[in-house]
C-alpha cells in the first residue's frame, strides 16, 4: 500500500464537537491490484460477461474500459466544478459541518495520462479528491462503492452520517441536514434512499444488467436502495465491509449493497421527501435529478452531527 501524505484537521465549535476531515493533498488509495474487501476470501470468478458468451468475460474488477458506457468519465472536471459552485459549496448548514469529497478510480484510454495529470492539478486547487487504483468503469462501480465504505470506516470516525450521491443529481443540503438532525432519525444502523424491491435478476445476455445464473442463482435481488443517492449512519460502512467478505460480489453496486445489508439483517428507513420528480419543486426535496446535467462522477458528502 502506498499513500500520499495526508493531514486531517479537527474543528471544535461551541455548538458541539464537529469533526471535519480535510484532505490537503491527494489521498491515493493504492490497494495493490485488489481492494482490501476482496482480499477476505471472496470468490474471484469473473462477474461481467460480454458478447453473450460465457466463455468470454472481463477479469474480476479489472476490466477494459467499456466504450458504450463512455459517459462514466466524460467531462468529469466540469461535473465537479458544477457541484462545487452549487450544492457542494456548503460547509456549515444549520450549525452542522459538512464536507464533500469526490471518489475516482484511474482513467483509461489514450488520454489517461493527461486526465490523471488534470486530476492532480485539480486536487492541488480544491483538496477534495480521493483516488484509488482500480479502473474507473461501469463494471467497477461495486469496487468503487466498497472503497468508499472502507475509506469512511477508517478515516471518518468523527462524522455521524455520510451520503453517497451521483454527480447527475442535485442535492438540497439544507433539507438533508434538517432530516438528519430530527430527533426521530436513528443514529445507528440507519440507511435511507430510493427503495426498490422485488427486482428481477436480468438473464438477457444483451442487457447491460445481465447476471449469469452461476454468479447469482436467485431470481430476485433482496430489497436495495438505488445507487444514485443514499444516506447512512457512519457505523454502517465497517459493518458492510465485513459483511462483504461473506457475500459474493456482483457488478451491480446498488443490488450488491442490498445483498450485504440483507446479510446483516439491517432494514431500510424510507422517506418520501428524499426525491423530487418535478425539478421546480426541488426546494421541497433532498435530491432532484439532472439539475445541471451533471455527469456520472461519484460524490461523497460527509455530514458531521456530533
Amino acid at each position: 500500500m502506498r499513500f500520499l501524505h495526508r493531514r486531517c484537521f479537527v474543528l471544535l465549535l461551541a455548538v458541539g464537537i464537529l469533526v471535519i476531515f480535510y484532505v490537503t493533498t491527494l489521498f491515493t488509495l493504492h490497494i495493490s491490484q485488489t481492494p482490501l474487501w476482496l482480499l477476505g476470501g471472496q470468490d474471484l470468478t469473473p462477474l461481467s460477461y460480454i458478447n453473450g458468451n460465457e466463455g468470454e468475460f472481463f477479469p474480476p474488477y479489472n476490466v477494459a474500459y467499456p466504450q458504450k458506457y463512455k459517459f462514466v468519465l466524460d467531462e468529469p472536471h466540469e461535473s465537479r466544478e458544477d457541484i462545487r459552485k452549487t450544492w457542494g459549496k456548503e460547509s456549515l448548514v444549520l450549525g452542522r459541518a459538512v464536507r464533500l469529497f469526490f471518489l475516482l478510480g484511474l482513467p483509461s484510454g489514450v488520454e489517461a495520462e493527461r486526465m490523471q495529470e488534470e486530476v492532480l492539478l485539480e486536487n492541488q486547487q480544491y483538496h477534495d479528491i480521493l483516488q484509488s487504483d482500480f479502473q474507473d468503469s461501469y463494471f467497477n462501480l461495486t469496487i468503487k462503492t466498497m472503497v468508499m465504505l472502507e475509506w469512511l470506516a477508517s478515516r471518518c470516525p468523527g462524522a455521524s452520517f455520510a451520503m453517497k450521491i451521483d454527480s447527475d443529481m442535485f442535492l438540497n443540503v439544507h433539507n438533508l441536514v434538517n432530516m438528519l438532525i430530527d430527533p426521530t432519525t436513528p443514529k445507528h444502523n440507519y440507511i435511507t434512499g430510493k427503495f426498490s424491491q422485488n427486482t428481477q435478476v436480468v438473464r438477457d445476455r444483451t442487457s447491460k444488467w445481465y447476471i449469469p445464473n452461476k454468479v447469482y442463482p436467485g431470481t430476485k435481488f433482496p430489497p436495495y436502495l438505488l445507487g444514485n443517492g443514499y444516506v447512512f449512519s457512519i457505523d454502517l460502512p465497517e459493518k458492510i465491509v465485513e459483511a462483504s467478505k461473506q457475500v459474493r460480489a456482483i457488478f451491480l453496486e446498488d443490488a450488491y449493497l442490498g445483498m450485504c445489508l440483507s446479510h446483516l439483517g439491517i432494514h431500510y428507513y424510507t422517506s418520501r421527501a428524499m426525491y423530487c420528480v418535478v425539478l421546480l419543486l426541488g426546494l421541497a426535496s433532498i435530491i432532484s435529478h439532472d439539475c445541471l446535467k451533471f455527469k456520472c462522477q461519484r460524490g461523497i458528502l460527509c455530514v458531521s452531527m456530533k
